[in-house]
This record gives structure tokens, sequence and C-alpha cells, in this order.
């Protein structure tokens, strides 16, 4: 609720006082991944998701957790683990436009031309028209660009 109000801050201190119960709720840790991802903290983020990519019960680690670790590998310019994070999203369950969207950003930028293009192609296919704008935005950014953009690994 405090999240979804806009207060984030007091939000990470209830989701944290839920974790000092309960420190392997993965439902709780999730949120407080997201809450860190919408602070602009991605270092943060993957603090956070760190434990979650290997489940205890021998689970399969949710969509929602591989499509914020790859948010924030992006953020942070690690474009090839993002795209790693991002793929593993898309072969959980269905991708919604959005997230085939940001798989093309990062394809994008480690220089997948074509495999953005046709990524960029299937997220049109789900696309509400809100998205579809966002969607030619990003496919207008990729046709103009006539070589690769120079991509800076942060490790």
């Amino acid at each position: 609720m405090l999240a979804r109000q806009g207060r984030l801050n007091e939000a990470l201190e209830s989701y944290y006082r839920s974790l000092s119960y309960d420190s392997q709720n993965a439902d709780t840790l999730l949120a407080v991944a997201e809450t860190h991802q919408q602070l602009g903290r991605p270092n943060r983020t993957l603090a956070t998701l760190g434990g979650l990519d290997n489940p205890s019960d021998g689970g399969t680690p949710p969509q929602r957790m591989w499509v914020l670790k790859g948010l924030a590998q992006e953020q942070l310019q690690r474009y090839d683990e993002a795209l790693e994070s991002l793929t593993r999203a898309c072969q959980q369950q269905t991708p919604s436009a959005s997230l085939l969207g940001q798989l093309a950003q990062v394809q994008w930028q480690l220089g997948q031309q074509t495999a953005a293009e046709q990524t960029l192609r299937d997220a049109f296919v789900v696309a509400s028209p809100e998205e579809q704008t966002a969607l030619r935005q990003l496919m207008t950014r990729i046709a103009q660009s006539s070589e690769s953009p120079r991509v800076l690994s942060v490790r």
C-alpha cells in the first residue's frame, strides 16, 4: 500500500520489519528489490535478489525476479548479464510487450541490431496502443543507428 502511494522509504521500512520475522520470504524480498529499483538503487536491487535465483525449496525463481535483475544490470551497464536475465524472464512465461522492449534495448546496446528488431516485432504483436508508441520510438532509434553503440562493460 505504501509503495503504491509513492511512499517508498516508508514501504522499505515496513518490508524490512517483515523480513525480521521471516528473512527468506520471497514475496517480501521481491518487494524490497522492486522498491530499491524504483529508488534508482541497482546495486541494492541485485544484493536483495541474490538469494532468490537458487530457491531453497528447489522451485523456479519467478519471472519478476529475472526482470528486476535484468533492469538493475542494464542500469549498471552490465549488458551481457542483463541479456541473460531478461532472456530467462522471457522463457519462464509469455513475455509482455514491456519486457520484450527491455530485451530489445539490451540487444541493441550489445550491437545485436537484427535480434533487437526481431524482438521489437514480437513485442508489437502483444502490445497495447500505449505500449506501441514507446516501442515505435525504440524501433526508430535502432533503425537510425548505422553502427553498433559503444558498450561500456562495468564489472
